[in-house]
């Protein structure tokens, strides 16, 4: 059992030197302690964003009792509230998305790089707009879900693709092993909701706040050691 742990642990740190390879062979340059604590605080950023607004999420559904939950399945019966929530959640698509754009834009200003060299470095998963197209799938699905009146399957699917961004190593700034370890915990917890037909947002939601918590950890870790290499810089 000992060794097909070490077996695995050996796997996981090869792909993610192999990961690191490639990001670097394709940046074609050589890190700059500038441009790299200029994507730190971005990442810092997006982050804290992301887990503000998943806890704001939660508190309305801790206090409302689920009812936000309770909207999407009422949609299953009112077509009205069908197509107001798909208009809705696709406006709130696009603010998120330009936000993210003009956030990572306005790092790129600050480091002084070109914006696409900027994305190819540092946020290889927006580049050539690849997010939005995937989140575009992910749009389609939960539109999908909505018309067909399955509505009580969106909080599953949300678990689902949180562990999809996870594997593709979107968004979130982990280290490979976290990110598989969390990744296989998402489709765990959608598996499970699936099972026992659960339709409550509380729980993909909490596992995005828990994973935008754990992702703060790491970027804040980082910058901790570029601030000490800095200093031992210096000093030397």
């Amino acid at each position: 059992m000992s060794e097909q742990k070490e077996h695995i642990q050996q796997a996981i740190e090869d792909l993610a030197t192999i990961r690191r390879a490639i990001q670097k062979a394709e940046s074609g340059e050589t890190a700059n302690p500038i441009v790299l604590a200029v994507t730190l605080q971005t990442h810092l950023l997006l982050q804290s964003l992301a887990f503000i607004f998943a806890l704001l999420i939660l508190v309305v559904e801790f206090f409302s009792n689920h009812g936000n939950t309770a909207s999407i399945l009422l949609s299953a019966h009112h077509e009205n509230l069908r197509i107001f929530g798909l208009i809705q959640t696709a406006f709130l698509l696009c603010v998120l998305v330009f936000s993210l754009y003009f956030i990572v834009r306005r790092a790129a200003r600050q480091s002084d790089r070109d914006f696409q060299h900027f994305l190819s470095r540092n946020f290889v998963y927006l580049r050539n707009l690849s997010f939005l197209s995937d989140l575009l799938v992910k749009y389609a699905v939960f539109a999908a879900l909505i018309l067909a009146k399955k509505p009580e399957w969106i909080a599953p699917m949300f678990f689902i693709f949180t562990g999809d961004y996870l594997l593709q190593g979107r968004f979130f700034r982990l280290p490979v092993s976290y990110g598989l370890m969390l990744a296989l915990l998402s489709f765990f917890g959608g598996i499970l909701q699936f099972q026992y037909d659960s339709p409550f947002l509380f729980w993909p939601v909490a596992n995005i706040a828990l994973i935008s918590a754990i992702s703060i950890s790491c970027v804040l870790g980082e910058r901790r050691r570029l601030n000490v290499a800095k200093s031992e810089a210096l000093i030397s």
